[in-house]
């Protein structure tokens, strides 16, 4: 196009470089450091063209370049000065200052440079100036609008596609026809161009702006080269001034086009402003009976809020996003974490992050409902939604930020002032229904408190009189509420309160506001109820009694079991008699009393003799039986003064004033009354008690220490043969001492290795042949020395540490034997006792077997021992247990045979293969008839079903000759020899095996193990 104007009597240069320099760098914002090479690119594009298209000289080409260039420049920072906010050309007052600040300013301003320079032929200085404005304005209109408005779509076409196209060939055609040569000769520019005015004004009205600009664009360049066609013969100041007439045509034309564009513009906004104020405000009805209509959880109410936002207004997402705001404010901007988050299309911003960024001035506002400068969900958001309106307001709860509600928008919609101000008043709104939710749930909350409480509650008004309860009050009385309405609640008065006791009551209520503490009240049926609670006045704000709250709960039942717990945790349920609890509580008064008195407490430590047996053998409701049947002797030789405790299973204390002969009266008279049989069932038993006696101020002044010294006296009396009572000593509490020391060091003795494992052989009566032995545990103390096990066996049994070392000798003795095996010696059996304990283990019958393969012994090898307190434990279980070892192969022994609570059907059910006689019957047997006698019954039981017999302790021939008339089978004992080492066991009496050599069995009479 530009070619067509370059000939010899070319007078229009029209350039596009200035229009195309100012409509990009509106178009596309950025920091001008960015736009430099684009800018330089389009003055050197701009001079090319003039110097090449136009032929100008090439000064007067890079001048006019650079006017042109100029003007787009300067009319872009003149448009963003005055008009920073918007560049929608489709408001009246954006195109407006388009087309002044951006086109006609600069042009009338930069026409100035040309003018001057550039004027060849001596024409007057304002029509040269003409002359370039019309140049410079007219080429930033076309260009500049052809170029901004392909941007612009939203006034639409209100016709066919087609029509659009047929009007610009209509409106080409007329320009042909009005722009002849003939008519500008003659007129210059034809006064029938003026009929484009209205013809452009019924196109802007039903075509697009972007459509009306293209053909205006078109048209104009077309007017523009007919009129340069049609000019060649004219004078200069002619040829101008037809220039400059079209020129402003085409300006007036375009300025027109803008007008109407805008007017239907502002109607149409205003329509959809109308249409979408409706809509919000239908919505905020909407959402306004949602919040009030039922009872919503916040939750529902943000869901809704979401969806009717969405759906009514017409935004494109709604969000509600709860916060954990922070308490103190920042100086920068704070990034929030989100607790909740409720929107509205659900879609992939719930995977997003759980913060939102926040400016610090905002975060401590209790008030204000403007919208949030920087609060959008979208700032850590990385799923590129492309919202570009996205607008946050503040929902506040208990005074403080709570939560924000976002709307989101790609489509649009318009967030006018009118649209601002309502999304304000609905965060209020939402607001002010959180503070109803909460309201109406903390109302909820007390009806149901009211209606479903525990505690009576009854209001009265400041006379007295009733005028409601709730049904707590009605179940306690028995009163129904219609009974008690009007009425005075002195009609639940009990009588046992005097009058004092309501007068203080009336005077704590008047003074100090409230009274609390307990009372008895009567039912309906007269029953009397203990109730405890507050009477709490209400008064108003004049600070007159509006009301009396009685908030009351009935604790008769929990005083009663208060009472039965004190008595549960001071009194045995058993005996009935007082406890160890008892006794720690009242030690105290007692030694008091006794101080004042002048006098000394004396503390005896009972102890049953053997109750423990009889416990395991007969059973514990047996023995439970017994325990309460020698409480009631115990009470029957007590005086006034004199306090019984039961202190633990089988053991009893008791406190009285110390007199040196009441106090042993006392002690003899107790175990007097226990030397008398006891009927329990059908079955009498003989039981009597050890008393240790203990005097306060000599043996201890605390009850621990009273009670140590004479448990260790009840000890000495027990060693003295029981059924006595003995006094404490320092050298019992030396003795005691040295126990507990004991005790300690047999802690760490297996540790230390400490044990070893002694050999006593057992002999074969009638020819002195070593069968068997027996496993002795010795403890060799390294500053003791060697340890009897008669004082140190009894010590593990009460420490519990006779278990471990029981383990210990069971392997101990298993892997000797193995190692015997496997030196090739002829291996005799080895016994090894057991005590209850470890018999009772569960796992015992395992532990035995593991052993055993563990180290390839043979079970006929070992023989196990057990006392007649250990087979009588518990029956059952020592029945299967038993039989379970003789299935696995080991023989069984009785240790101690005779000494305990035999009961002969016992030796029916077990399946034992050897009796051992106790020492006790066979020291000095020679010498005693009566001894003689025992064990001749004893060999005589063992002979009829068929067991061995085993005499242990024989120190002299003349023992053992009588021993063998007797018809005892075997013996062992230090008249053949004393318990050895293993080696040496083994040098003696293990020969090699040979191939003829079996290992010997356990000794039985017809018994294979």
């Amino acid at each position: 196009m530009a070619t067509a104007f370059a000939s010899p009597h070319q007078f229009i240069p029209l350039e596009p470089s200035g229009a195309l320099l100012c409509s990009a760098l509106l178009l596309v914002p950025r920091r001008m450091q960015q736009d430099v090479p684009f800018i330089l690119g389009v003055l050197l594009l701009s001079v090319l063209s003039q110097r090449l298209l136009y032929q100008q000289p090439f000064a007067d080409a890079v001048l006019i370049a650079l006017t042109f260039w100029l003007q787009g420049l300067v009319g872009f920072f003149l448009f963003r000065i005055f008009n920073l906010e918007h560049i929608n050309f489709e408001r009246m007052e954006v195109a407006f200052n388009y087309l002044a600040l951006g086109c006609l300013l600069p042009s009338a301003l930069l026409a100035c440079i040309p003018a001057v320079v550039l004027n060849p032929e001596p024409l007057p200085l304002p029509l040269t100036w003409a002359y370039w404005f019309s140049q410079l304005s007219l080429a930033a209109v076309l260009f500049s609008s052809v170029i901004l408005l392909m941007e612009i779509g939203k006034h639409q076409a209100r016709c066919w596609p087609l029509v659009p196209l047929l009007a610009w060939l209509a409106t080409g055609a007329l320009t042909f026809a009005i722009f002849n040569q003939a008519w500008v000769l003659s007129y210059g520019v034809p006064p029938e161009s003026f009929i484009f005015v209205p013809l452009y004004g019924i196109f802007t009205a039903y075509f697009s702006m972007r459509i009306n600009a293209w053909i205006l664009t078109s048209n104009g360049l077309l007017a523009l080269y007919l009129l340069q066609r049609a000019q060649g013969s004219t004078s200069i100041e002619l040829e101008i001034r037809n220039y400059l007439l079209l020129s402003l045509l085409i300006i007036a034309i375009h300025t027109l086009n803008l007008l109407i564009t805008a007017l239907l513009t502002e109607r149409d906004r205003s329509l959809v402003r109308i249409r979408r104020s409706k809509r919000m405000y239908e919505a905020l009805s909407a959402i306004n009976q949602e919040m009030v209509g039922d009872n919503y959880s916040e939750a529902e109410v943000f869901e809704k809020v979401c969806r009717i936002v969405t759906h009514k207004i017409g935004v494109e997402q709604t969000s509600v996003a709860v916060c954990g705001f922070p308490p103190t404010a920042a100086d920068e901007p704070q990034l929030v974490q989100m607790s909740q988050l409720y929107i509205y299309p659900t879609n992939q911003c719930l995977d997003t992050g759980d913060t939102l960024q926040l400016a610090p001035e905002r975060l401590q506002q209790s008030a204000g409902f403007s919208r949030f400068e920087y609060a959008t969900l979208c700032s850590p958001c990385q799923k590129n939604c492309q919202f570009n309106q996205v607008f946050a307001y503040p929902i506040y709860k208990h005074g403080r930020l709570y939560a924000l509600l976002s709307v989101f928008d790609s489509t649009g919609f318009e967030f006018d002032e009118a649209v601002q101000a309502l999304f304000e008043r609905l965060a209020k709104n939402i607001t002010f229904a959180l503070s109803a939710i909460e309201s109406r749930q903390q109302l909820n909350l007390i009806n149901e408190v009211f209606e479903y409480g525990h505690e009576s509650i009854v209001i009265t008004d400041p006379s007295g009189q009733i005028i409601k309860v709730n049904p707590a009050f009605s179940r306690i009385t028995g009163y129904s509420a219609d009974e008690v309405i009007g009425q005075n609640p002195r009609i639940l008065k009990s009588g046992r309160q005097d009058p004092h006791f309501y007068q203080a009551l009336w005077h704590s209520l008047v003074e100090q506001g409230s009274w609390s503490g307990e009372f008895w009240n009567k039912k309906k049926s007269g029953q009397l109820y203990l109730q405890r609670g507050t009477i709490s006045v209400v008064r108003n704000v004049q600070g007159e009694i509006e009301h009396l709250i009685a908030i009351m709960e009935d604790i008769t039942e929990q005083r009663a079991a208060a009472e039965n717990i004190r008595r549960l945790a001071n009194f045995d349920m058993l005996t009935g008699l007082a406890n160890r609890n008892s006794l720690m509580e009242q030690f105290y008064l007692l030694t008091e009393q006794a101080y004042q008195r002048d006098k000394q407490l004396v503390a005896m430590f009972i102890d049953l003799d053997d109750f423990k047996h009889v416990n395991d053998a007969m059973g514990h409701q047996f023995g439970d039986a017994l325990l309460k049947a020698v409480a009631l002797r115990f009470q029957r030789v007590l005086t006034a003064g004199e306090q019984l405790y039961r202190f633990s299973g089988d053991e009893f204390v008791l406190l009285a004033p110390y007199d040196s002969i009441s106090s042993v009266d006392l002690a003899e008279a107790i175990i007097q009354t226990l030397s008398y049989p006891f009927e329990i069932g059908e079955q009498t038993v003989n039981i009597g008690c050890s008393i240790g006696i203990a005097i306060s101020g000599t043996d201890g002044t605390s009850l621990d220490q009273l009670v140590g010294s004479a448990d260790a006296a009840m000890y000495r009396a027990k060693a003295s043969g029981r059924g006595t009572y003995a006094f404490f000593s320092a050298e019992m509490q030396t003795d005691a001492m040295e126990k507990f020391t004991l005790k300690r060091a047999l802690a760490q003795a297996l540790e230390q290795h400490e044990f070893e494992l002694y050999y006593q052989p057992k002999v074969r009566i009638m020819d002195n042949e070593v069968m068997s032995a027996e496993a002795l545990v010795r403890w060799q103390h390294p500053q003791r020395g060697q340890i009897s096990p008669a004082y140190f066996i009894p010590l593990a049994e009460q420490s519990g540490q006779i278990v471990q070392i029981d383990l210990w000798v069971l392997e101990t003795v298993i892997a000797q034997l193995g190692q015997w095996l496997a030196q090739g010696l002829a291996v005799k059996p080895v016994a090894l006792n057991m005590s209850l304990p470890m018999f009772q283990r569960p796992q015992f019958i395992e532990e035995l077997k593991y052993l055993l393969e563990r180290y390839g012994v043979p079970s006929h090898l070992v023989e196990l021992e057990i006392t007649e307190r250990v087979a009588m434990g518990d029956f059952n279980y020592t029945v299967s247990t038993l039989k379970a070892l003789r299935a696995l192969g080991v023989t069984i022994a009785i240790d101690d045979f005779g000494t305990g609570y035999s009961s002969m059907s016992y030796l029916f059910d077990f399946p034992i293969s050897t009796l051992k006689i106790d020492r006790a019957f066979v020291t000095d047997i020679d010498q005693d008839s009566k001894k003689q006698g025992i064990v001749n019954a004893i060999i005589s039981l063992a002979n009829t079903m068929e067991l061995t017999t085993v005499a242990e302790g024989i120190e002299s021939e003349q023992e053992k000759q009588l021993l063998m008339l007797l018809g005892c089978d075997y013996y062992q004992g230090f008249h053949f020899s004393k318990p050895i080492p293993a080696a040496d066991f083994a040098a003696r009496y293990l020969a090699p095996a040979t191939q003829r050599d079996q290992p010997s069995s356990a000794i039985s009479k017809g018994v294979t193990a």
